[in-house]
């Protein structure tokens, strides 16, 4: 093998340390940006399953009192005592609804896969946005978005809580999308 003029072994090397620290730092990068995604899912998860199963323990993991509601552009702000009572008729209703474990793993699993495609926008530092999907309409090709506002509430643990909850009543239109 003919060596290229001007090039040795310790030219070589010098390159690969260079691309193997480059790469170390991108992926270390990455991997920041990865778990405080995974910090701002994580919220909205816990959230999600709490309110969709009823869960007060669950959802009071992910949301930070008092809950500012958006539905439909009306706004309502909701202390623990009111979310409390609003989860309570939910409780009720998956308890009387005859989901086995097997559907509800199957719904927990659906909605985790819909958390892992949703992307975070960052507001801030310490504030962020999610949207996800809640509901396509095959007929009209709409979908039926959720956006969770979150905050990090401590900085040393990586704690985001859910401050505001956004939804419309109305799917959005296909051609929005365009």
């Amino acid at each position: 093998m003919r060596k290229l003029p001007g090039t040795n072994k310790r030219t070589a090397l010098l390159i690969v340390v260079c691309i193997s620290i480059l790469a170390g730092a991108w992926a270390q990068g990455r991997k920041n940006a990865e778990t405080i995604e995974g910090q701002v899912k994580k919220a909205c998860f816990h959230y999600y399953v709490g309110l969709i199963f009823g869960q007060v323990d669950e959802y009071l993991k992910g949301v930070k009192p008092p809950l500012l509601v958006v539905r439909d552009g009306q706004s309502t702000s909701k202390d623990e005592k009111s979310l409390r009572s609003m989860l309570f008729p939910m409780s009720e209703k998956m308890k009387n609804s005859g989901l086995t474990d097997t559907d509800k793993a199957t719904i927990l699993k659906n909605m985790l896969s819909t958390f892992d495609e949703a992307d975070v926008q960052f507001i801030g530092a310490d504030t962020a946005a999610l949207t996800f999907l809640i509901k396509h309409d095959q007929k009209s090709n709409a979908d039926s978005l959720c956006t969770l506002v979150v905050h990090r509430v401590d900085a040393a643990t990586g704690l985001w809580k859910v401050i505001e909850e956004i939804t419309d009543s109305k799917p959005v239109p296909p051609d929005y999308m365009k």
